[in-house]
């Protein structure tokens, strides 16, 4: 099976093999960044991916939470 990679806004997204609603997303971190989500997953035994997964939902939620108030 080959892989189509696409770019969407500059980011390389590639759908996973498997039944999955979830893409892979490359992103490029500074290197002490990096480490310190390393250390934090580690720390919550979770994987890198995952920290950055639940970081991510954590701060779209909070910024759509924020906008709701402007708007309101």
């Amino acid at each position: 099976m080959i892989e189509v990679k696409e770019q969407h806004g500059g980011v390389t997204v590639m759908p996973l093999p498997r039944n999955s609603d979830k893409i892979q997303v490359s992103v490029y971190l500074d290197k002490q960044l990096k480490e310190r989500v390393a250390k934090l997953a580690r720390k919550q035994r979770r994987s890198v991916s995952n920290l950055i997964e639940v970081l991510c939902e954590q701060a779209v939620e909070g910024a759509e939470q924020e906008e709701a108030k402007r708007a309101s």
